[in-house]
């Protein structure tokens, strides 16, 4: 009966609404623009406060929480996105410098610069003296010695994207847990294990992006950005912690905090819904979400004090506050309906004639493309009346009677309620059904044999579930449910299992014409034996498509490689092929086997010709970086499809790890996969006239391709995709007369320093397209789509002297489902933002972006935005901050 129990939860919780008034906070300190981290400090009288934009002003503010006077303020870095105190020392993770920085609370200054890994995420104190930071493009963790402020031996490799760390109490801070936001998993690393070793990774929501741990150590609690819940875990072993649940709790849920005096009492502030989420994580996963406390504005992050009396939440937004208040006397909100992707809904109005035959509905669950089959349910409620004539269901049955479907209804009155059932067989085999009709956990009636089974029993007022299932030796099944009575009471809740190629529905008549309510849920209600993602179709009787309902992340889809360069015109003095014996003189019968031969070997002007082929150091003996790249030289392949540079992720001995590199000018660079780069896949250093195309770069651990003081630069007709950062990322590059340019920007006037034509950035962990550090950028014709932050960034932040200009033109590109996954903060479909000038904004399809199709703000410019088509922008379409 512990499905009639989840049924009923489900249909009793989704109709609470919400509308509150904020409580009144004890005090607002003015903290500045965006901030977006906190940390008490010892005797918690002060608070640090990280700002993530801040302008030119400070970004570390230390407030007293008494007075609430800023006590010491100070700018370290830029893009500060975690704090924790450990005695008088602040360590500040700076995240797009690589560092961790210490601040000497007890004089205000910076005191140390700890160098870390790649794009560090978060910070936590693994004792008195040592502290961890976990590296989301390196994958790994750094140890460092507070005292001694430096790292501890060589970093910890944990997995995919690491985004924050939490210590469990357990036999004196054994064990860590490290959220992976690449893997969608908690791994749970032994730190006294010599050497230190993952022991188990446990599955989370999509994207989690922090992780705590109650103070008696027997719940974790992580939060999924992607999907907007949390997934809590019962750590009694903390060596192994068993999921209890997910649920949802706010839009990108970021920051959690436990309660320190009550280990059931959980905080979750949400970076795009205005309240604080309160769970008792002792309840039943369906029922821990308790209740939520209003703020009125989008948060970031949260912390309580010891005794839990005072709970401190940023505000995220500028001219921000930190707010307190009193813990003990705050009001409890009731939860609000909460979009959970890959669990749609759809509120909307529907006519009736008060015919049966002519006001009949269906609502549809479809399994997603490529997503995994299992439990999923659907709430149809009615806001006038009930429903009347009865209703279907329909889906598939497990084998083996492993998984029931069911149907659950509420009755205002006694009634007689018949159950049909047919069904058939996906395979050969002969196929029993059992159906039972459940009261209250008690069965009041059932049958069992082959279908057609017909229930029926006589049923007082109250909740009652029908249960469908094949009996042990039956094949897989689908089957359709007809319950008829005189009406059920403000709908039905139906579901059971989903499998590719069989959808789930509710059939059902309206009485009057009103709005109805249709919910799907899988993994929030069912956790790990849920489906994947649903798509929700609303037809009428004759089947006619309605309304379609997707909410769901997109999927990555490859891009399709470039056509290979054209070879014909080449007159090529070096041949290079990974099948060719050793000892070739790079002719074109004896030819090199390893384009580090070649490049070697060439002189200014030459070009080489790569055949297809894997070339790579364990391979054909590559040495990575590969060669020095000569003035006017032509290093072509045979396409993208079928020539591959595999890095092979190696480093070399001084650190340096982009598989190419072009410091020299005129060079073209065309016809290659280059993968698997430690660094960037290809990188342009103080070079002119360079010309990439027609090639593929993925995999890559930082960027697919980049540079800076890259002038008259073309970059056309190449693929970036699932590189661990950004795809394409260009600094300085200032306006220079290029012959052959493309015309794409012509339109725009004026000279430009790069040119960005016809390529597709996806996939991408971080942005698709990146421009920073001063130049002018023509990018026109590309599709960017998939990529955790932005499609196209522009941004001059700078620490220091100021950088110049950047601008550029952005033309005629189409940006897809961008943003809000490798941060909550970050992305945007266009993002011209700190000080970043565009002189034209035109003629780009921007689709599904999070949480802007076109952000300006941050002291950005943009001369003119025109002719953009813009839509399902998860907030703004446009957006055009004040000052910008």
């Amino acid at each position: 009966m512990a499905l009639a129990l989840r049924v009923s939860l489900i249909f009793v919780l989704s109709s609470v609404l919400f509308c509150a008034d904020p409580p009144k906070p004890l005090r607002a300190i003015p903290v500045g623009d965006s901030p977006f981290a906190l940390a008490l400090t010892g005797d918690e009288t002060q608070a640090v406060v990280v700002n993530l934009f801040a302008g030119d002003g400070p970004n570390v503010r230390v407030v007293d929480l008494n007075s609430g006077a800023l006590a010491r303020s100070l700018r370290v870095g830029t893009r500060l996105v975690a704090v924790a105190v450990v005695g008088i020392n602040a360590l500040v993770v700076n995240e797009d410098q690589d560092v961790l920085r210490i601040v000497d609370l007890s004089t205000g200054r910076e005191v140390a610069q700890v160098p870390v890994g790649s794009r560090p995420s978060n910070v936590a104190a693994v004792d008195n003296n040592t502290a961890m930071v976990v590296n989301g493009t390196s994958g790994d963790i750094s140890f460092i010695d507070i005292a001694a402020r430096r790292t501890t031996g060589a970093p910890f490799a944990v997995g995919g994207d690491p985004r924050a760390a939490a210590i469990h109490p357990a036999e004196n801070g054994r064990y860590a847990y490290i959220a992976l936001g690449g893997e969608n998993a908690i791994a749970v690393v032994d730190l006294r294990a010599t050497p230190r070793r993952v022991v188990t990774r446990v599955a989370t929501g999509k994207n989690p992006v922090a992780i705590a741990i109650t103070p008696d150590g027997r719940r974790a609690i992580a939060a999924n950005v992607s999907n907007n819940t949390v997934t809590v875990y019962d750590t009694s072993n903390p060596a192994e912690p068993a999921a209890l649940g997910d649920l949802p709790v706010g839009v990108q849920p970021t920051t959690i905090a436990p309660n320190p005096r009550n280990p059931a009492l959980v905080y979750v502030s949400n970076l795009n819904s205005p309240f604080v989420s309160v769970l008792d994580v002792t309840r039943p996963a369906a029922e821990m979400l308790t209740g939520v406390i209003t703020i009125g504005e989008n948060l970031s992050g949260i912390r309580v004090n010891r005794d839990a009396s005072r709970l401190y939440v940023l505000e995220f937004k500028n001219q921000a506050n930190l707010r307190v208040y009193d813990l003990t006397n705050i009001p409890l909100d009731p939860k609000p309906a909460i979009d959970v992707p890959g669990e749609p809904r759809l509120v909307t109005f529907v006519p009736s004639t008060g015919d049966c035959a002519s006001s009949f509905y269906i609502a549809e669950a479809v399994l997603g493309e490529n997503q995994r089959e299992g439990l999923w349910g659907m709430e149809v409620l009615v806001s006038r009346g009930a429903l009347t004539g009865g209703f279907n269901l329909g889906g598939g049955l497990e084998r083996n009677g492993l998984l029931p479907s069911f149907g659950a209804f509420l009755l205002g009155s006694p009634q007689r309620v018949t159950v049909t059932v047919t069904a058939q067989p996906l395979v050969a085999g002969p196929l029993e059904l059992e159906v039972s009709i459940a009261t209250g956990g008690v069965v009041a009636a059932t049958q069992r044999g082959p279908a057609p089974l017909t229930v029926t029993a006589d049923l007082p007022a109250g909740f009652h579930v029908v249960s469908i299932r094949t009996v042990p030796g039956s094949p897989r099944a689908t089957f359709q449910l007809s319950a008829s009575a005189p009406e059920f009471v403000g709908g039905v809740v139906v579901g059971g299992f989903i499998m590719p190629n069989v959808s789930g529905f509710g059939a059902f008549c309206v009485p009057t014409s009103q709005n109805i309510d249709v919910r799907l849920v899988a993994r929030s209600a069912y956790g790990v034996q849920a489906s994947g993602d649903l798509l929700l179709n609303l037809r009428d009787g004759t089947r006619a498509l309605l309304r379609a309902i997707n909410n769901t992340v997109p999927p990555a889809v490859t891009p399709v490689p470039p056509a290979a360069p054209p070879l014909a015109g080449l007159t090529p003095r070096l041949f290079v092929d990974a099948a060719a014996a050793a000892g070739g003189d790079g002719s074109q019968a004896r030819p090199f086997r390893s384009i580090t031969q070649a490049v070697n070997a060439s002189r200014v002007g030459d070009t080489i010709l790569v055949r297809a082929g894997r070339y790579s150091p364990s391979g054909t003996g590559e040495v990575i970086p590969i060669g020095i790249l000569r003035a006017n030289l032509q290093l072509i392949g045979e396409g993208a499809a079928t020539t591959i540079i595999d890095a092979e992720s190696k480093i070399q001995p001084d650190g340096s790890g982009n598989a190419v590199v072009v410091a020299a000018n005129n060079v073209r660079f065309a016809g290659f996969t280059v993968r698997r780069a430690a660094q960037a896949g290809l990188y342009v250093f103080k070079a002119n006239g360079v010309v990439i195309e027609n090639n593929v770069f993925a995999s890559n651990v930082r960027f697919g391709l980049g540079g800076v003081e890259a002038r008259g630069l073309i970059v056309r007709n190449n693929v970036a995709d699932s590189n661990l950062e950004t795809g394409i990322a260009f600094s300085t590059s200032a306006p220079l007369a290029t012959p052959n340019a493309p015309n794409n920007c012509d339109a725009a006037g004026g000279t430009f320093g790069a040119y960005f034509v016809n390529n597709n950035s996806s996939n991408n962990r971080a942005d698709g397209f990146l421009f920073s550090a001063g130049g002018s950028i023509c990018v026109a014709n590309n599709v960017t789509a998939n990529n955790g932050s932005s499609g196209i960034e522009f941004n001059n932040r700078t620490e220091g002297a100021a950088n110049a200009a950047l601008g550029g033109t952005v033309i005629a590109n189409t940006i897809t489902n961008n943003g809000g996954v490798q941060f909550g903060f970050a992305g945007t479909g266009i993002l011209i933002s700190e000080g970043a000038d565009t002189a034209l904004i035109a003629d780009n399809l921007l689709t599904a972006n999070r949480p802007f199709g076109i952000g300006i703000f941050l002291n950005g410019r943009a001369g003119t935005i025109r002719n953009n088509r813009v839509s399902g922008s998860s907030q703004q379409g446009i957006l055009v901050q004040r000052g910008s």
